[in-house]
């Protein structure tokens, strides 16, 4: 009995295992969306990343155990290490539906486009408000298209804010 309580507390610093590698840009384990939902965002994501390059995945399950989102979501993160390889231009989306948690993280490569900021923004004025109206597909699919939204608005900012520097007029 000593023997099995002094390993309770590494089994506890361990903390919850990490999901596999997904094979698929979405990957529901708990059911949280509907069939049709999960297969639509899941090509859309596919056809995304075959366009540009740049991989965002959603990943749902259950519970994480009370363990720090933050901390978990990050080693998983680092783990699957999504994107192109060089680029680290990867984004997933993680939903705990027994948690009622979401974290997104963002690769190195795309930081620039999806900044901490605007990630927060999109789990507490997008993806949030649905879930808690019960629309899960509605909350999964918001959340997608923002951060796809984000992604393609920062470059073509980028691209007008260039052509704007470009037609100014010299002061002399």
């Amino acid at each position: 009995m000593v023997a099995l309580l002094g390993l309770a507390p590494a089994a506890r610093a361990a903390g919850p295992s990490l999901p596999p590698v997904p094979e698929r840009w979405v990957t529901d384990t708990v059911g949280f969306l509907s069939g049709d939902r999960r297969a639509q965002v899941d090509a859309r994501l596919e056809a995304y990343q075959q366009k540009t390059g740049h991989q965002v995945l959603v990943w749902i399950g259950g519970t994480i155990g009370g363990a720090p989102l933050d901390d978990w979501a990050v080693k998983t993160f680092a783990a699957w290490k999504p994107g192109r390889k060089g680029s680290d231009d990867g984004i997933a989306i993680f939903v705990l539906a027994a948690d009622r948690k979401i974290d997104i993280e963002v690769g190195y490569g795309l930081e620039g486009k999806v900044p901490d900021a605007s990630a927060s923004r999109i789990i507490r004025e997008v993806m949030s408000p649905r879930l808690r109206a019960n629309d899960h597909d509605g909350a999964v699919l918001a959340g997608v298209d923002a951060i796809l939204s984000t992604i393609e608005a920062s470059r073509s900012l980028t691209w007008a804010e260039t052509r704007r520097a470009t037609l100014r007029p010299a002061r002399g």
